[in-house]
């Protein structure tokens, strides 16, 4: 039961993430490399979100 109740706040707290970094990626237009960097951050957390390790 608690693993369950750990498990989707890990979860939650994944989309938190990658909705702060898409909002982020989206607002921003000046540096290309912020965009690769916003990138790379958003990557780990797609892949937990899709459960792939």
């Amino acid at each position: 039961m608690i693993a369950r109740i750990i498990m989707i706040a890990y979860y939650l707290m994944a989309a938190f993430f990658v909705l702060i970094t898409v909002k982020n990626l989206i607002q921003e237009k000046d540096s290309r490399d912020r965009v690769i960097l916003y990138l790379v951050t958003l990557i780990p957390f797609m892949l937990r979100l899709l459960r792939i390790k």
